[in-house]
């Protein structure tokens, strides 16, 4: 492999994780009844700003996905009125999961209860979501304002080396 290739692969092995969130969810929740177990995902890195909670109620016994149940997702802030914001699956992208979709407008420990009710069963989630301060508009620009510099950098790193290779000849 030449030098110019193996830098190109290094570059990409640094630069591309950075890009990659596969589904994005972190567990944040996990229990439920005998009947059923919910699982409830939220991103890893929550910041003031719109919140996407996913919710996930399976039959406990064998696994399968249980499609109609109704979940309610609640959000308590530090102070103030809570966000109840039902899950359905019009808003999720996996329709194996319900989702709710709400803002939430400050930074702090919040509170987070999800309620599942199915053929007569009630249960619910309790737990703490810590939200972060929203990111500031330069440093959500900061990947793309440095992307160029590192792209140029390794242009001028495979022309010296092409250059280097044609003075050998």
């Amino acid at each position: 492999m030449s030098i110019s290739r193996a830098l190109a692969l290094g570059a990409l092995a640094v630069l591309l994780p950075a890009f990659a969130r596969a589904d994005g969810g972190a567990v944040r929740l996990r229990g439920g009844s005998e009947a059923w177990v919910v699982t409830v995902f939220t991103a890893p890195d929550l910041r003031v700003g719109p919140v996407d909670v996913s919710v996930l109620v399976q039959e406990r016994e064998s696994g399968r996905a249980l499609l109609d149940a109704d979940v309610t997702v609640t959000l308590q802030p530090p102070e103030g009125e809570a966000v109840r914001v039902p899950a359905t699956r019009a808003r999720s992208t996996n329709k194996l999961l319900l989702t709710a979709l709400a803002d939430l407008p400050v930074p702090g420990s919040w509170t987070l209860l999800v309620s599942v009710q199915r053929a007569g069963q009630a249960t619910s989630l309790r737990g703490e979501l810590p939200v972060g301060p929203a990111f500031s508009r330069l440093s959500s620009l900061g990947v793309l304002l440095g992307l160029p510099p590192v792209v140029t950098a390794l242009f001028a790193c495979h022309q010296a080396l092409a250059r280097r290779r044609r003075g050998r000849r």
